[in-house]
This record gives C-alpha cells, structure tokens and sequence, in this order.
C-alpha cells in the first residue's frame, strides 16, 4: 500500500489506475522523474512476487484491486523498459548529433571530450550513406565517417529509433527516427545538436536542449572545466596560507 501511494503520488491517480492511450503515456514519460519511479516499480515487483508467494492460491482473498493496480504498473514499466538504462558515471554530458550537424562541420566528433557521450542514430548512417552520392558533400561525410569512428568506444553509440516513443504527431515521417533516440535518452538529459530548425523546435517542444554544431564547437568542456576548478582551489587553498601567516 505505501508503494502504491508512492507511485500514484508521482504518476497521478487516473495514469495509475486506468490504461490510457500511448499519448498519455509518452506524456507521463515527458513529465515526471523516471529513475525515482523505475526504483518503486522494482520495489513494487518484488513486494508483489513476495506477496503471492506467500499467499499461494489464497491470494485472491486480498481481492482483485492489488492485480488491477499491478495492471497499470506493469503497463507504465513497459514503456519504462523503452528508455536507456545507466550509463558509466564518467559521462558528465549525453549529445544526440543529426546529419546536418555531423555535414555542417565534419570535425565536430573531434571535440568530443572524454567525459562526454555521443549517440547517433542508425538513421544518420544511413542519411550519411545517402549523402556520399553528392559529389560536393562526399569529402564532408568521409570525414564526419571517419572521425566518428576514430572516437572511443565510451564516448560514442549508434542507437535504433523507436518512433513508438514520440507523440503521433510525429510518427508519420522516418526523419523523427533521430528525435525518438533523443527520448530514449531521456533519463540522461540528452541535448539534441542539429542545424535543422524544425527538428530543433520539436525537441524544444519535448522537453529538449538543443544547440548548433558552431555552439557544440564552442561549448566549455567537461575537462577544461575541471581543469579550471582545480586551478581555483588551489589558488584558494594557497590565498588561505598565505592570509595564515600574515
């Protein structure tokens, strides 16, 4: 029971209690705090394996509102099991790159730190692969090619799209493959880098950050910005030894 009022608490009653459209479940994906609701719905799993183990064939004399509230969990886990779990707790930034971001400036994997991550989506390969027919764009995409694979394996993935995970809006155009692998991300708080205004907006409109390639060129690095924290702190420490012996 305090499970159960743990999960409503952030899901709402109504999203818990009654299977809604996939809208609406996207929505609540949208809005509240997936990794809190991910560890109750693993603590309601085992308390409810528990529970019937326990309880055996008379488990139906706590009658059926435990299984219909299970009913709406296991639905919300469903679309849950969609996102992507954990990632290594080196990673201080998730960067989803597009194709015109990747042909706009084809050393922008370049500038990937290694503290960073890049997701790139199966889709761009394959915008990739279609771009090299065009004489003009063939040098940009053999080196955007290139210095992608050049980056370490920890610092980069290809991800399928799952269109399933967008509004319906947005399901009729293949291009938003690369939109859907932003909120397989979600979890992590991806930033979607493209030059495609349109694409930009409907990140926006879901919820993303989104920058250009010359903006990601830019950005402050993780690194750098460690490097200059510590900088900062032994300048205090050393302000503070020498205020001491003053």
């Amino acid at each position: 029971l305090e499970l159960h009022q743990s999960i409503k608490k952030i899901v709402g009653s109504l999203r818990l209690d009654i299977i809604h459209s996939d809208d609406e479940y996207i929505e609540l994906i949208k809005t509240t705090n997936c990794d809190k609701l991910i560890e109750l719905i693993h603590d309601w799993t085992v308390e409810r394996d528990y529970l019937q183990s326990t309880l055996g064939e008379t488990v139906s004399l706590v009658g059926t509102q435990i299984l219909d509230i299970n009913a709406g969990i296991v639905e919300i886990s469903n679309w849950l099991k969609k996102l992507e779990g954990t990632i290594s707790p080196q990673i201080r930034g998730v960067y989803v790159f597009d194709t015109s971001a990747l042909i706009s400036n084809p050393l922008i994997a370049q500038r990937v730190d290694s503290r960073e991550m890049v997701v790139v989506s199966k889709r761009v390969i394959e915008e990739l692969d279609d771009k090299k027919l065009n004489e003009d764009l063939r040098p940009k995409v053999g080196q955007a090619v290139r210095n992608l694979k050049e980056l370490p394996k920890e610092n980069v993935t290809f991800c399928e799209g799952d269109l399933s995970l967008l509004p319906s809006d947005y399901r009729n155009k293949s291009d938003n493959l690369i939109l859907s692998v932003a909120v397989r991300y979600r979890r992590h708080k991806p930033t979607l880098v493209t030059n495609d205004n349109n694409l930009s907006l409907k990140a926006i409109a879901e919820g993303f950050q989104t920058m250009t390639a010359s903006q990601f060129m830019d950005r402050p690095r993780p690194t750098q910005l460690r490097k200059k924290n510590v900088k900062i702190q032994r300048r205090h420490k050393k302000n503070g030894k020498q205020g001491s012996s003053k």
